[in-house]
Parts: structure tokens; sequence; C-alpha cells
């Protein structure tokens, strides 16, 4: 399509991407952000956690989430970072995420356990945090499903603090999840693709990241179907 070997493609998106994180970690700084919510998606690097050998880096390869955040009010992504689902890994981006605000404020998460003292020890007791608990339907996964389960009820739950109960919810971090996913396919819900490395998911993310947060200047609420096209062919995907 372009000419050029696929492997130098690649290698400029991850030059970019290293510029979009630099330029991202220090805008989103000296934020006064009232709402945020907060979730993952998840992706794997390297290969599938099922198909890891004893000899195989965990920290680095296997299943891999990135943690997200989003100003509910601005649609601002103020922080992100790409872990284990585990307690260290969201404690790490809990305090990325209080270094960067100046107030109080009131964050929104799903039902990972680990949130709960993640945010207890970034935040102490100045945060009104809460949970918004899904249940799902149990239904038999048969082979060939690619649908996710539905969902039969949610309760939200406050977990410290004062949290407005009418915004504990996920819902805005779900939206967000698509064009994050169609940006990078690593992160779709059924990945097109996977990154070799860590790292590497991570600068792609940081390019998806700094257009979300353009977007967001004019109050956008997605990424244009235009921009999504136009990332992955110039990411060679």
């Amino acid at each position: 399509m372009t000419n050029t070997h696929r492997d130098t493609v690649m290698r400029l998106a991850v030059e970019v991407g290293q510029g979009c994180e630099r330029l991202m970690d220090e805008k989103m700084r000296g934020l006064t952000s009232k709402r945020i919510r907060v979730d993952e998606i998840w992706s794997y690097v390297g290969k599938h956690q099922r198909l890891l050998k004893p000899t195989d880096d965990r920290s680095q390869i296997g299943d891999m989430w990135t943690f997200v955040t989003l100003d509910a009010d601005t649609k601002l992504v103020p922080c992100y970072y790409i872990g284990k689902r585990r307690k260290a890994d969201a404690t790490v981006f809990m305090n990325d995420l209080a270094e960067r605000l100046t107030n109080r404020v009131q964050i929104s998460a799903d039902a990972l356990k680990s949130y709960i003292d993640a945010v207890e020890v970034a935040f102490g007791t100045e945060v009104d945090f809460g949970q918004s608990v899904k249940f799902y339907e149990a239904e038999p996964i048969g082979p060939g499903r690619y649908s996710p389960p539905k969902v039969v009820r949610a309760e939200r739950h406050v977990v410290a603090g004062k949290p407005d109960q009418k915004h504990i919810s996920t819902s805005l971090m779900e939206r967000q999840n698509s064009p994050c996913g169609w940006g990078c396919a690593a992160s779709c819900a059924l990945p097109m693709l996977s990154a070799r490395r860590r790292k590497t998911t991570g600068r792609l993310l940081g390019c998806i990241s700094r257009i979300i947060i353009s977007c967001a200047s004019t109050r956008a609420y997605g990424l244009p179907l235009l921009w999504q096209r136009a990332f992955l062919i110039g990411c060679g995907l």
C-alpha cells in the first residue's frame, strides 16, 4: 500500500507514540476534574495467557490490561497505565491519577476489588469513590460464540466518602473503549493482532489517547470513523 516495509511503518508509529506519551504526561497536570471514571481494556502481548511457558516473563507478555481514566464532563483522558489486573498495578495507576489532580474528586469504577485498596493508598480520605457492580445472565458458552453475556442488573455501591450515586457509572468508559479498540486493534474485544512487546502497546495507545484529548477539546464524544481508519492505515494495520 505504501511501498514501505511494515517494520519501518511500525517503528515510526512507536516513535510518534513516544512523543505523544511525553506530551500527554506534561500537559495532563494540575487538573480540576470533578468526576473521574476508570475502567480496564483487555488485550494480550506476544501470546495468549494459556500459551505461556514456564520460562516466559509473565510480567511482560500474556494477558495485559490497559487501565484508563476519563473525565465525565470534558471527556479528557488524564492518564492510563498498562499492566496486569492486580492490586500492585491498580495502585500505580491510581497514584498517577492522584498526582495529576488538584482537588477532591468523585471516582467511579467497576467491581474490580483491587481498586478499593488502590484508591485508599492514593487518595486517603480525600475522595468520593463508588463502584458499579454488574450481574450477568448465566449462559452456556459454546463454540463459535463471540457475543458478551447479557447484563441482568447493576448495583451502585458507595465505597468511600459521599459520592453522588446517580453518577456512579462506567457507561462512558465502555463507550470510549470502542474507539480505543478500533484505534489499536490489539485492544478489541477479540483482538485482530497482538503487540510483541508491552512497550509497543503503550506507544500505540499513547497515539490514541492524544487523539482523544484533541477530540475532547471540542467536546467530541468519541473518535470520528475517518480518524480511526486513517490511524489504522497509517500504522499499517
